[in-house]
Order: structure tokens, then C-alpha cells, then sequence
């Protein structure tokens, strides 16, 4: 079957991969359930390669939208050496995915004072990560910071 393509003739894919080439879902839509990837700023106001980080909000089909997936590359001096691969950091202020993140969501908290700055922005927000990569600090404006979890393991969404 040939994939339908969505508005202004655009096809719309995702790909949720998990533990290295292993594709865990893969789903193609020509609705509006699949949203493009924010794109985050360094301190020069430069775009930072989705590579690097990326965020986007969950899909709809799985009743996900309202949580926000936050991804980033571990290694690069910004997490603890012992972390590899990419790391998921979840907002979700209404617990859809508890069971898949190492703590809870919090909000509103105090940054640790120990947090790594990443320098990274996105319409005024800012991402710090404690120490040890358990936890992404997201400030969302002057002192007012959100702790975004970390993931246990791969969430696929099929």
C-alpha cells in the first residue's frame, strides 16, 4: 500500500528506534498526529543539530500529547561519562507515562546548584542536567525551573 500524503504533499513518518538499529515502531501519517521536532538555540543563537538535543510532543494516537519528549546525546561533557546513546527526559505534569521514568516529574523546583548549563534555549526556555543525568532542569522563566526525568528504558509508541 502506497503511503497517502498529508498537506501541501507532504509525507509524515516517524521512526522510534530502540537498542541500536532495532526499529521498535515505525508509523507513517498524513494527519496532523505527527509533529515536527523544536528546534533548540546555543548561547550564539545558533541552531543546535537535532543530533544534539530535540524535543517534540508525544503522539496522539497513543493519547501522549501531552507529554514532552526532551532527547539528547550522552557523552559530549554534558552527562556522566557512563551514560551512552541518547537519553530521554520527560515533561508529563499528568503522570501518562510514570512507569517509565526514573522519578517523578516536578514543578515547580530549585535548580541544583551543581546542574551543567547546556546553553542550550527555545522560546526563553533553557536546559541544565544534574550531575549524573538522572534529571533535565528546564527553566521556564527567572527562577522557576520544572525536573523533567529521565526514561528507565526505550518507550515505543505503536
Amino acid at each position: 500500500m502506497a503511503p497517502r500524503l498529508g498537506p501541501a504533499g507532504r509525507l509524515k513518518a516517524t521512526i522510534v528506534a530502540a537498542l541500536g538499529l532495532l526499529v521498535a515502531a515505525f508509523a507513517w501519517s498524513a494527519s496532523s498526529d505527527l509533529r515536527p521536532t523544536d528546534v533548540w538555540r546555543d548561547r550564539d543563537g545558533e541552531p543546535v543539530p537535532a543530533a544534539t538535543v530535540s524535543s517534540y510532543a508525544g503522539p496522539e494516537h497513543c493519547d501522549w500529547q501531552t507529554v514532552t519528549f526532551l532527547e539528547l546525546q550522552a557523552g559530549s561533557g554534558l552527562t556522566e561519562p557512563a551514560l551512552t546513546g541518547r537519553i530521554t527526559f520527560l515533561r508529563d505534569p499528568e503522570g501518562t507515562l510514570a512507569d517509565y521514568v526514573v522519578s517523578p516529574y516536578a514543578a515547580p523546583v530549585a535548580r541544583p546548584d551543581d546542574a551543567l548549563d547546556t546553553g542550550w534555549e527555545r522560546d526563553g526556555h533553557e536546559v541544565w542536567l544534574d550531575r549524573e543525568g538522572w534529571a533535565a532542569y528546564v527553566r521556564l522563566d527567572g527562577d522557576t525551573y520544572e525536573r523533567w526525568p529521565r526514561t528507565s528504558g526505550p518507550i515505543a509508541c505503536a
